[in-house]
């Protein structure tokens, strides 16, 4: 009975969930999109029938209409409650394009402009600018600092001891720095002088109607409709963490500490195709979907879900791939026990965002292939399989010449051996008496003994 009462009640959730994404989804995409989309959702439910996924949410926007929003499996696994479109997920690194959205939005309100210089705790300047660390090329080396923040540091004393640390010159190299990052908060904390969560939330949050989106720990654990995250364990599967990732949410907001829901990330696409002009045009934005700096640590995710070799940059707060003249504007974002993935396209106004609670490539796989379909670029093998089958086939031919070349010294020395033989049975032929018959042995006169005698 309990069952029953069970299954009829998540159909029922279902139900309404499908009724209410439609109301977003009104729209009917052109042919080609609506393919896509049909071909997006069959590739979903596979992964969640496959168990790669506990809980997802995905939408795509074409221009200023949701033409795609729709969510799957449960919040947490071993429980009854299903993820829905106000569900909140950890967002991880997708923060900086949010962080990165408020500075233009400070920008254009004459507060702030990219040549801002950022000052360390205590006024000291390293030569720093806004620029420099929205585009991860302040020149602060980032190892070590990710598990300092990771364990609880607190954010004053990180900053400090940052300062302090070896610096190489500003805008010169590529550095993902989650801490460097988190400098972009101070600035806009003295130019609008207001705390970053209540700048955040005047700037962006609430003229883009992204009103499920907060930014911080305890904001997070205030909301029952929210995600759990989700860690893979040998011989178990998904597994719900013991606790949500916190040290984020206290020491580097900016770079991985805001959480959101679907429908709110859909705004936040719409806002970046340059839907929202009160607030941001595509000019205001366009600098920010730019390559500034070369980033070539994604190209190699790519690689392993693509068949069109990328090209891959930084901008600011947002990374860049270029697939044979086509641009994706994108970024993803983990944290423990979350994966997801903001992508967009400036040129065709189509985007789409991936809300996962596991640790998989199920985001960015998922994500990426529909992208690169909507743009034509999912065509010639890798470069990488070429060259591969190239030295596979090379090494081959090799091993093959080496295989024949042993064989032919090993009939040689045969050869030789045969010869050998028959020149020494030609020599036995050659000394045996006329008459002998071939191959008959000698026969030895025996000589007679005095003793033998017939009785």
């Amino acid at each position: 009975m309990v069952m029953h009462v069970r299954l009829i009640r998540n159909v029922l959730m279902m139900s309404l969930q499908l009724i209410f994404v439609a109301a977003f989804a009104d729209e009917q995409p052109a042919p080609l999109l609506k393919q896509l989309l049909s071909d997006l959702n069959v590739d979903i439910e596979t992964a969640v029938a496959q168990n790669q996924v506990v809980g997802s949410a995905v939408a795509v926007v074409e221009k200023d209409k949701t033409v795609f929003m729709k969510t799957y499996g449960v919040r947490r696994r071993g429980e009854e409650d299903l993820v829905d479109t106000d569900t909140l997920f950890q967002l991880g690194s997708v923060s900086k394009p949010i962080a990165a959205t408020f500075f233009a939005a400070a920008n254009k309100n004459d507060l702030v402009d990219l040549n801002s210089t950022v000052l360390c705790p205590g006024g000291s300047s390293k030569n720093i600018k806004a620029s420099h660390i929205l585009s991860h090329s302040t020149g602060f080396e980032r190892y070590g600092w990710n598990k300092k923040i990771e364990r609880g540091g607190e954010r004053e004393r990180l900053l400090k001891d940052l300062c302090q640390s070896k610096i190489n010159a500003p805008g010169e190299q590529f550095d993902y720095h989650n801490l460097a990052y988190s400098l972009i908060e101070d600035l806009l904390e003295s130019k609008t002088d207001m705390p970053f969560k209540a700048g955040l939330k005047s700037y962006l949050l609430e003229p883009a109607g992204m009103t499920r989106t907060y930014a911080g720990y305890f904001e997070l654990l205030s909301d029952t409709n929210r995600a759990w995250p989700h860690v893979a364990l040998r011989r178990k599967g998904w597994t719900p963490s013991q606790r949500y990732s916190r040290g984020y949410h206290e020491s580097a907001v900016a770079a991985g500490g805001i959480n959101s829901c679907v429908k709110d990330m859909a705004n936040f696409l719409k806002l970046q195709l340059g839907f929202y002009p009160e607030l941001l045009t595509s000019e205001d934005l366009k600098s920010f979907h730019a390559p500034v700096i070369r980033a070539p640590d994604a190209q190699a995710w790519f690689r392993r879900v693509s068949k069109a070799p990328a090209q891959t940059y930084y901008g600011y707060g947002w990374r860049i791939a270029e697939l044979g003249g086509e641009r994706i504007v994108f970024h993803t974002g983990w944290v423990k026990g979350f994966t997801n993935l903001v992508a967009f396209s400036p040129k065709y106004k189509v985007g789409i965002v991936v809300l996962n609670n596991s640790e998989s490539k199920f985001s960015f796989r998922t994500g990426m292939g529909f992208m690169r379909k909507l743009l034509g670029k999912d065509g010639p093998a890798p470069q990488r399989k070429i060259l591969a089958k190239k030295k596979r086939g090379a090494k081959k031919a090799i091993n093959k010449k080496a295989t024949q070349k042993k064989k032919a010294a090993h009939k040689k020395v045969a050869q030789k051996k045969k010869a050998a033989h028959k020149k020494v049975a030609q020599k036995k032929t050659a000394q045996k008496k006329p008459g002998q018959k071939k191959g008959a042995p000698k026969k030895v006169a025996r000589k007679k003994n005095p003793s033998d005698k017939v009785s």
